[in-house]
């Protein structure tokens, strides 16, 4: 389906006529936003719908038979599956406490508090057997970045809330710059006739801002495929300038070599390029302005859906999110109630303002030695674990162990350090039972596919026992290429899996570890975290290979 249809738009744009300047239009629409830090208090209550798209269905279907193999996926556990599901939300704030209710109706329900003291959020699942109630010295790790932003207003401007203090640059980071956005021309959105403006840089955005009344009636997140090959562009970008370049790597070291007259002209063309491979996936829609206080200007009716843009087929709307406000109260007195939670015998809490953090069940009637025995437990596991931290920290620095004698290789013949020299190795510590584990493979298989752009090397480590038949059906589900050392026992006196797990110290799944271009170990822990670690490492060993 062609974009302009999933937008709404008329396929031919209005006849321009004297239009405002965009960087003029963008600082009115985020001054309409203004009124949020001004007010003593706001009330929220929305009906909301999620609509899913059969294609979507069909897309999530198979990645949950991935991630769950063996389990029967049914849309009555994985409402995810399900044509249509409804909500209701509330968001009430004022200048001390705040308060969230998302209930998702017969799927789930969570609620989130901060009294002004503590916070408290108890969630509750309807499709599996899930309760719990969280505790937290701290509003940002609940509230944060999520809480104003259930529906797609207001996201003109970046905001510093008190649960969420933020700085002018992280502001201006975080948004690009009015200067930043064009203006394109005049079109239609879902009815309004709209001044079109589009950022000139990434991230991408196009705004729909209204011509009678400047007010922003759609925003569009556009993205780039993260699988695109833009060799064919810089090999066309460096020949315009006389360069030559065949690979990504050529083309940083062509640019960095450049003179600044020649560099900004080429940071250009290197933009407008990749601009026009950009493509929505995101759609912000909002309606029905309403002043719910004077200079108070809300829009009552929102929604925003999600394109995707298959390789091999046409881009579909794979779900809609639709919310109605019922109720917009700026200024008036907010009950004590509002921000109570009863506590039910029976159901877990997990507090992590305590250090370090408590995971018990409530019970009402606990007794002080009850609790101080849950206090001593909590201490003997957190030592625990940080002196696996300690183990593992110690090994950054040092040779990596070698792989084992005897251990079997998939997609590879036996590797030995002395053959990696001079390579960033990111190596995942894994498990065919470890479900947990499936999360990072996508990341692995695009790394290893991307090898030459990245400058990353990527094997795996396998615990032993497995059947090599589940092994090979979990590697085909999810694209492994890459090497992988299927681990062998450990010794007698050992307490992981297999020898390498216990000479790396890795005592829980899934785990990362970046070995550097000497052979040395450079991180331990979560891949999203190594992975810095990494691309660091690669960047230096560029920077060295520049003359």
């Amino acid at each position: 389906m062609p974009w302009a249809v999933l937008l709404g738009l008329a396929l031919a744009p209005l006849a321009l006529a004297a239009e405002p300047d965009a960087a003029d239009l963008v600082r009115e629409a985020r001054a309409a936003e203004g009124w949020l830090h001004e007010i003593d208090s706001l009330q929220l209550h929305m009906e909301a719908a999620w609509t899913k798209t059969p294609e979507a269905i069909a897309h999530r279907r198979a990645e949950y038979e991935k991630q769950f193999p063996g389990t029967e996926i049914t849309a009555e556990r994985f409402w995810e599956l399900r044509p249509r599901t409804t909500e209701t939300i509330e968001i009430v704030f004022d200048h001390e406490r705040a308060r969230k209710l998302v209930d998702h109706h017969d799927i789930n329900r969570n609620l989130r508090i901060w009294d002004g003291q503590r916070l408290i959020a108890y969630s509750v699942y309807f499709t599996h057997e899930q309760e719990h109630y969280a505790f937290d010295d701290e509003p940002q790790r609940y509230l944060g970045n999520t809480f104003l932003y259930e529906s797609s207003w207001p996201r003109a401007a970046g905001h510093s809330f008190w649960w969420l203090p933020r700085t002018e640059k992280q502001l201006r980071s975080s948004h690009p710059a009015p200067e930043d956005f064009e203006r394109i021309g005049r079109e239609m959105f879902e009815g309004v006739e709209c001044y079109v403006i589009e950022t000139i840089s990434a991230p991408w955005q196009r705004w729909y801002i209204g011509v009678d009344d400047h007010r922003l009636y759609g925003m569009v997140n556009l993205s780039i495929s993260g699988d695109m090959d833009w060799t064919p562009l810089y090999r066309d970008i460096a020949a315009r300038h006389g360069g030559s370049v065949n690979t990504p790597r050529q083309w940083k070291r062509w640019v960095e070599s450049l003179p600044e007259s020649k560099l900004a002209m080429v940071k250009r063309e290197t933009t407008a390029g990749m601009k026009r491979q950009a493509k929505p996936w995101v759609i912000h829609r909002l309606s029905d302005w309403t002043e719910i206080a004077p200079g108070c200007w809300y829009p009552m009716r929102q929604s925003y859906s999600f394109i995707e843009h298959p390789p091999d087929g046409e881009s579909f709307e794979s779900g809609r999110r639709d919310f109605r406000t019922t109720l917009a109260e700026v200024n008036q007195p907010l009950p004590d109630e509002l921000f109570t939670v009863e506590m039910r015998d029976g159901v877990k809490v997990h507090d992590w303002g305590h250090d370090p953090p408590l995971h018990y069940t409530y019970d009402s009637k606990m007794t002080e030695a009850e609790y101080a025995a849950i206090v001593a437990e909590a201490r003997q596991r957190d030592e625990k674990w940080q002196k696996i931290k300690r183990d593992q920290q110690a090994l950054v620095g040092k040779p990596a162990p070698p792989f084992p004698e005897g251990a079997a290789w998939i997609n590879s013949e036996p590797l030995a350090w002395d053959r990696l020299a001079g390579q960033v190795v990111v190596i995942d510590f894994w498990a065919e039972w470890c479900g947990p584990c499936r999360n990072d493979f996508p990341t692995l298989a695009e790394l290893h596919r991307r090898s030459e752009q990245t400058g990353i090397t990527v094997l795996s480590v396998h615990t032993p026992g497995s059947d090599r038949e589940k092994i090979d059906k979990v590697m085909e589900e999810f694209e492994m290429s890459y090497p992988v050392c299927i681990d062998v026992p450990p010794g007698a006196e050992a307490k992981a899996w297999g020898r390498l797990f216990d000479q790396y110290r890795v005592y829980s799944i899934p785990h990362a570890v970046v070995v550097g271009p000497d052979g040395r170990v450079a991180a331990h822990g979560k891949l999203h975290e190594v992975l810095q670690t990494a691309h660091r490492l690669v960047g230096e060993m560029e920077a060295k290979d520049q003359p």
